[in-house]
């Protein structure tokens, strides 16, 4: 076990000292450099405590762990652990505190020993705690000490209660497990054992939303000899170094390189602000605009108020899985609307199926290889850039989808007012020069027009059909006052004018064509009505569903498009001989102002 023992914390001891060498020579380092450097030591002080807990685990087992007890000055060590652990609540809004007596009594225990115990339970409180507090507090108990860590965390079932406390044991399939769900799960059960063996005992007090409090009693020192060292060797130095840096979360939402394009943005959903670190590196040299997640939750709220061209969404997470992130995800956007790279631990085909039938598009195994994760986000972001270049073909398409007849009839009716009425032909020209003019002047690179240009369009478009057939089309409107809304372009127009071609001319008596445009609290909302030949729900269907060869181009592109940028396509309601009501709705957290 010894020489087990040296192979294995040798070359992370090499890391670490690496680290630090560079950490402290370099004084031409700025902070953003420092800080990785930190974060490198912090990582390789983590896996150094895990392989100890490993090979801890092991010597348990056999009874093999000789205590070396003293006096210890618990207050002294709390202060200690919480600056080591400090690191790990940057990403939250979170705050430790130590409210151990002055006048505690020393305990009786092996110090390296109870700094394991506490760096446990304060690690674990972290992990499973996004905002509150983290109390450390301990009393008098007659010849005892009672150490309690107490979080306002997601709490544990009480059915749990006992079953964290076993090696590799999981709560739940959302993340609520022993003290390191990410690892093997040794973290509780090696503290148990620890506050056993110096003849104490743990106990949880637990309520799910509410947070956990776990205690364990040591015995109380017969002196106060104080042993405890606050020296470098505990590595505050490291932490307190990276803790003064104060790089918050912005830290890690960087914009790419600066090169004037457009650029790619990627949405990193990782608890581990170390993997979000490594990820915001590698994906940040290629060039492209990285922001990062801690949760589920935060991370949804991120896509609804943004719009991001690829997700890397790791599985293990607390709160929400990512399993139920992608699920939801995916009600709004498909496949290829917002790709999504999901990161996992285990790779068994289990795992991988599962990350399939919940909507992503591929998997990663960690640790991974960054020149794959590379070529599969590259892949991603491809599909991603095909699918917007179809509906760029298709919007050129639309844009040049004015039919020959169309101007033959206009022109012939506009020859017709040139003899009984000039003015009347004068506007006419007028109206078809508007019409020609909007119908080509939104290049595929303007994503968004003023709703008054679109408005113009549809007035053009409105004044021209009825003049060519008079009292068969009448039009009703209704707009707000104010029309300085910006929305994706050609997207009324193409509604106004499937409902005039194929809802109204149909009919031999004509009909009615109703335009509202309604300015509401949380959306901007615009219903396009007609009295027509109506559609069936199987038009309806083929139309939304984007199966439709045969024309019908217009209103395909016009939900693929919505859907892309609101998440939302289009709302039909349709019935045959009684008409159809097309209704576009723009959330007011999307919309924009000029």
């Amino acid at each position: 076990m010894g020489s087990m023992r040296q192979e294995l914390l040798t070359p992370l001891n090499g890391i670490i000292g690496i680290a630090e060498s560079m950490t402290e020579a370099g004084a031409g380092l700025d902070d953003k450099q420092r800080y990785n450097l930190s974060l490198i030591v912090s990582s390789g002080r983590r896996l150094t405590g895990l392989v100890k807990n490993i090979l801890d685990f092991s010597k348990l087992k056999n009874h093999d762990i000789a205590l070396i007890k003293k006096s210890v000055d618990l207050k002294q060590m709390v202060d200690v652990i919480l600056d080591i652990c400090r690191p790990l609540t940057l990403n939250k809004d979170l705050e430790l505190h130590n409210e151990i007596p002055d006048n505690m009594p020393y305990v009786q225990a092996d110090e390296n020993r109870l700094q394991q115990i506490l760096y446990n339970l304060v690690g674990n409180a972290i992990k499973f705690t996004y905002s509150g507090s983290i109390v450390v507090t301990a009393a008098k108990r007659e010849e005892l000490i009672e150490i309690a860590v107490v979080d306002t965390g997601i709490g544990i079932p009480e059915d749990k209660f006992e079953s964290i406390f076993n090696s590799y044991e999981q709560v739940n399939e959302n993340a609520i497990i022993t003290s390191d769900y990410r690892g093997i799960g040794l973290g509780l059960p090696i503290t148990r054992e620890l506050v056993e063996l110096h003849g104490g005992k743990i106990t949880l007090e637990s309520e799910v939303g509410k947070g956990s409090k776990f205690s364990f009693t040591l015995p109380a020192a017969s002196g106060k000899n104080k042993s405890f060292d606050r020296s470098p060797s505990t590595h505050t130095a490291d932490f307190a170094e990276l803790a003064s840096l104060n790089l918050k979360r912005e830290s890690l939402n960087t914009g790419a390189k600066e090169t004037g394009l457009e650029v790619p943005k990627i949405l990193v959903v990782d608890d581990e602000i170390i993997n979000q670190q490594v990820l915001n590196i590698q994906l940040s040299e290629e060039g492209y605009s990285v922001s990062c997640s801690s949760d589920g939750l935060e991370a949804l709220q991120a896509i609804k108020e943004n719009q991001f061209d690829l997700v890397i969404l790791d599985i293990m997470m607390p709160g929400k899985s990512g399993y139920e992130v992608c699920r939801l995800i995916r009600e709004q956007y498909s496949l290829l609307q917002l790709p999504i790279l999901m990161l996992t631990v285990r790779d068994s085909q289990e795992d991988i199926l599962k990350a399939f039938e919940v909507g992503a598009n591929d998997y990663l195994a960690k640790p991974f290889n960054k020149r794959e994760m590379l070529a599969r986000v590259r892949t991603l972001l491809t599909l991603k850039r095909t699918m917007n270049e179809v509906l760029s073909s298709e919007m050129r398409f639309l844009q040049a989808q004015i039919k020959p007849h169309f101007l033959y009839n206009t022109i012939n009716t506009i020859m017709g007012f040139c003899r009984k009425d000039p003015e009347k032909a004068r506007e006419l020209l007028d109206q078809l020069s508007c019409y020609l003019r909007g119908k080509f002047k939104f290049g595929e690179l303007d994503k968004f027009v003023f709703l008054e240009e679109e408005l113009e369009l549809v007035e053009a478009y409105l004044s021209i059909e009825k003049a060519r057939f008079g009292e068969r089309l009448q039009v009703v409107t209704s707009f707000p006052a104010e029309t300085n809304y910006l929305i994706p372009p050609l997207i009324l127009q193409p509604l106004v004018e499937n409902a005039v071609r194929h809802g109204i001319y149909p009919r031999k008596e004509g009909g009615t064509i109703e335009i509202v445009v309604e300015d509401l609290e949380d959306a901007l909302v615009i219903k396009v009505k007609d009295d027509g030949i109506g559609m069936s729900k199987a038009k309806i269907e083929e139309i939304l569903e984007t199966k439709n060869s045969n024309g019908g181009i217009g209103l395909r592109n016009v939900n693929q498009r919505l859907k892309s940028h609101y998440s939302q396509g289009l709302n039909i309601s349709s019935e045959i001989n009684k008409g159809t009501t097309v209704t576009v709705r723009i959330p007011k957290t999307m919309d924009r102002r000029a």
